[in-house]
């Protein structure tokens, strides 16, 4: 562990000082939460690829199975954002084309 002194806060509640202190164990964070938006359910695509991997099959080890189900959730909706972020990119780019086309 690597402390770093930061800065003392007086109060007045006590004679002592609060000493506030930064750690740093040297271990490297992962990239934090991850969520995604409700809104992406209004597709039927999603929720039925969804659907799908709640019915897949089911352990004995129920820590492990909730584990298994978060990373296949995050899986399925990540490659879905992606392929409309791309399919509204191509959209755009079609719609820039017929402008340049019409001018």
């Amino acid at each position: 562990m690597n402390a770093t002194y930061l800065y003392q806060v007086w109060t007045s509640i006590s004679d002592h000082s609060i000493l506030v202190v930064r750690e740093d164990y040297g271990v490297k964070r992962g990239p934090g939460q991850w969520h995604f938006s409700k809104d992406i359910l209004e597709d039927d695509s999603i929720c039925k690829r969804l659907e799908a991997v709640l019915l897949e099959e089911l352990t004995e080890d129920i820590m492990l199975q909730w584990e298994m189900l978060k990373i296949h959730v995050q899986d399925v909706v990540q490659e879905f954002t992606k392929f409309c972020r791309k399919q509204k990119v191509n959209e755009l780019h079609s719609l820039q084309r017929l402008l340049r086309e019409i001018n």
